[in-house]
């Protein structure tokens, strides 16, 4: 599934313009035409592998935590503006909290589709979810979520920025999963 990147400076000359032309005055309402484009769930594939198989070539479990963590990556890059240059640099997010559960094994040569999205959004956090599948069968294998705060550079949680969090709520609203 392919997203649309949409750079922060590209949102907020969008913003502006269609606030010129509607006459309202900046909220969240604007959302819809802001994020247009942007897939409330985010799907990433990987084939199973040498690198992901235990001596019983299944799927590790260790293994689940490694592709949330690509596929939130590849989230962000994809939906979250200036993810690349500013994460670290002027933000953290950080993980609090993960949660797995595992009910089918994946074996060699599987294909997983990780399907992600926002589950909940809050002033300093926000709960990613995600469907493990197997695109041949279309089963859920697996499921996992973690909850992100949003800190400062100092590693102190913060509110999420009102862009930001807007982003996040379209996300959230548009998503038919949550």
């Amino acid at each position: 599934m392919e997203s649309k990147l949409v750079s922060l400076p590209q949102e907020m000359a969008r913003r502006e313009k269609i606030e010129k032309s509607a006459g309202v005055d900046g909220t969240t309402s604007l959302a819809p035409q802001i994020f247009q484009g942007l897939a409330a769930v985010f799907e990433h594939e990987e084939i199973v592998t040498f690198r992901y198989v235990t001596p019983e070539w299944n799927v590790s479990h260790d293994k689940y935590a490694e592709l949330f963590g690509v596929t939130r990556e590849l989230f962000g890059r994809s939906h979250i503006p200036n993810f690349n240059t500013e994460v670290g640099r002027k933000y953290l997010l950080k993980t609090r909290n993960a949660h797995y559960e595992y009910r089918d094994d994946f074996h060699m040569g599987d294909t997983i589709l990780i399907q992600m999205f926002v589950a909940e959004v809050n002033q300093a956090s926000f709960v990613l979810k995600a469907e493990f599948i197997n695109k041949e069968t279309g089963k859920v294998h697996a499921t996992g979520q973690q909850k992100i705060v949003y800190a400062k550079m100092d590693g102190k949680a913060d509110r999420i920025p009102s862009d930001f969090k807007a982003l996040l709520m379209y996300l959230l609203d548009t998503n038919p999963k949550a």
